[in-house]
């Protein structure tokens, strides 16, 4: 099983290199089946390590998002936070990062709601873990102001802005 596991993990990696326009629809479909699969079963069981099993998972869900799979890539970031949360910490760079994923995601699916909790709570962690200037952190600024843009909120887009140029300086 951990054989056929690596071998369609490796034709993944074939697949997401070729990009949401790749036309070898037979290996992703290989491939949603296996994620299926492996969203039933325990990660550390198909990985050993259950802090790498989140990062792939999240790589996981990264691809699915560029072709649309957003249901599947849900339950991925909602596994993948949920293990990044037991074994790193709330405030981890890793838990974070899968944070901003996910609010990118809701934010895609029309959820600005969820994506703007999720955006709000990465820039606290980040800004406290990582610091106010972290190219991570003012790239996960830059998504929330994208989001308050398209919420409306100029006000608040003008604040984010602001904050990131000092970030830059």
């Amino acid at each position: 099983a951990n054989a056929r596991a690596g071998r369609e993990a490796d034709q993944f990696a074939i697949l997401s290199l070729g990009g949401a326009d790749s036309t070898n629809y037979h290996m992703f479909g290989i491939l949603r089946q296996w994620l299926k699969n492996l969203i039933r079963s325990e990660c550390s069981k198909q990985f050993g390590d259950a802090a790498d099993a989140s990062g792939k998972l999240v790589h996981f869900a990264n691809a699915l998002v560029q072709f649309k799979f957003h249901d599947e890539a849900l339950k991925l970031y909602r596994q993948a936070l949920a293990g990044c949360e037991k074994i790193l910490g709330f405030n981890h760079a890793d838990t974070l990062k899968t944070i901003n994923n996910l609010a990118l995601l809701r934010k895609d699916m029309g959820d600005n709601d969820e994506a703007l909790k999720l955006y709000r709570w990465a820039v606290a962690g980040m800004e406290e873990t990582l610091g106010p200037e972290h190219p991570t952190t003012l790239l996960t600024i830059n998504n929330l102001a994208c989001l308050r843009k398209d919420m409306g909120d100029n006000d608040e887009v003008l604040k984010l802005y602001k904050r990131l140029l000092v970030g830059n300086e």
